[in-house]
């Protein structure tokens, strides 16, 4: 998230719901809060595990591409 923050040139509050802070970026991933809400959600089962590490990966993916094009 650090990186979102850098991104929209914004200082990376120390909070313990960045949500609330997230959601006031501009340049962020498609429904990024709302996405990121719900990976904070249960079931923490095997299954559950592994949606929370699918969707991750796409968040790196997704964010990986926004800071490739804010240094272009």
């Amino acid at each position: 998230m650090s990186i979102l923050y850098a991104v929209n040139e914004h200082y990376d509050p120390a909070t313990k719901r960045p949500e609330q802070e997230l959601s006031k970026l501009g340049i962020v991933p498609d429904q990024f809060v709302v996405r990121f809400i719900h990976l904070q959600e249960g079931p923490f089962d095997t299954q559950g595990r592994q949606r929370v590490v699918d969707e991750l990966a796409i968040f790196v993916d997704e964010v990986t591409q926004i800071a490739q094009r804010a240094l272009a």
